[in-house]
C-alpha cells in the first residue's frame, strides 16, 4: 500500500470515529472517500561534480615602510571663535569621564577653547590645535568679546 492511500485510509479512519477521547457518540456524517491518482515515482537525478570554492581574495603585499597620511584642509576653529579659556592648567578625557579614568592629557593655563556641548561637571571642548575632549567646567570662564 503506498503512503498517499495509508494516509488517506487513516484520515477517513479519524474522521469516520472521532478525534476526541470523550465517550460521546461519533457525530452522523457519513464519511466519504475520494480515490487518489497514483502517479510513477521518479528517482531523484544524481547530483552533478560539487561546485568549486571561490578562490580567495588576493592577500595586499606590503612593501617598504608606510608612508603617512597627506595632510587634510585644516578644520581647526579660527581663533575668533573661541568662547571660553581655562583659569589653570586642567586634564582632559578623550571620553565623558567615568570614576577612575585616566587622563588623556592635560589643558594649560590660558588656553582658549570653543565649547561644543556644554555640560556639568564636564564640557566638550575643542582647543586651536584640535584637541576634542572632556574638561571640567570648573577651571573655564568665558573669553571677554
Amino acid at each position: 500500500m503506498n503512503r498517499t492511500l495509508a494516509s488517506s485510509v487513516v484520515a477517513a479512519a479519524l474522521v469516520a470515529v472521532g478525534c476526541s477521547s470523550s465517550s460521546s457518540p461519533p457525530p452522523s456524517t457519513m464519511a466519504t472517500t475520494v480515490p487518489v491518482a497514483q502517479s510513477p515515482v521518479t528517482p531523484p537525478a544524481s547530483p552533478g561534480p560539487a561546485p568549486a570554492a571561490p578562490a580567495p581574495p588576493p592577500t595586499p603585499t606590503v612593501t617598504g615602510q608606510a608612508t603617512p597620511p597627506a595632510p587634510v584642509a585644516s578644520t581647526l576653529p579660527p581663533e575668533k571663535d573661541m568662547t571660553h579659556s581655562f583659569t589653570k592648567d586642567t586634564p582632559y578625557f578623550a571620553d565623558k569621564p567615568t570614576a577612575g579614568a585616566a587622563p588623556a592629557g592635560t589643558f594649560k593655563a590660558g588656553t582658549k577653547v570653543i565649547v561644543l556641548i556644554p555640560g556639568a561637571p564636564y564640557a566638550k571642548v575643542q582647543s586651536l590645535d584640535g584637541v576634542v575632549a572632556y574638561a571640567s567646567i570648573d577651571n573655564l570662564e568665558p573669553l571677554g568679546k
